[in-house]
């Protein structure tokens, strides 16, 4: 009898990767980046800091791309994460709120669901397509169905 070994899931690193190589391989996309602002590495002081330039938006997308006058921000997040994400904002809200008054991390991690949401939100509301996807194909998916002419 063979035994099944259930396979550890993917980082967001690699999710990230293999999302952008899709766009810039298969898609064609010349003009897409990945947005990095989680702070820096202080060598000297062996510690990393968080960047405090007041330019630096909140909740910012992962991954942007521009085709077209098409602007596109996708937030990537693990298979194991999506539903958490995509709760409703006043579900995010609430929670927030209750977790606040427990526990700092998981306060943490509700409020910067809601900084995500709300970046993509705002993009959506400007014109631009937005949202959360865990793997490549689910980009494709979520393309077709906000409009995006390929």
């Amino acid at each position: 009898m063979t035994r099944l070994t259930k396979l550890p899931e993917a980082k967001e690193d690699h999710i990230e990767l293999s999302i952008l190589q899709w766009l810039e391989f298969s898609l064609r996309i010349k003009t897409v980046w990945k947005n990095d602002i989680k702070g820096f590495y202080n060598k000297t002081a062996n510690a990393y800091f968080k960047n405090k330039n007041p330019y630096i938006r909140k909740g910012i997308s992962d991954i942007s791309f521009l085709k077209d006058g098409q602007f596109v921000c996708i937030e990537v997040k693990r298979p194991s994460e999506m539903k958490f994400f995509i709760q409703p904002m006043e579900t995010l809200k609430l929670e927030f709120a209750r977790a606040k008054m427990l526990k700092k991390t998981t306060a943490d991690k509700y409020e910067h669901a809601m900084e995500q949401q709300l970046f993509l939100r705002q993009i959506r509301e400007q014109g631009g397509i937005a949202f959360f996807a865990c793997s490549a194909d689910m980009v494709k998916e979520k393309l077709i169905k906000q409009g995006f002419k390929f």
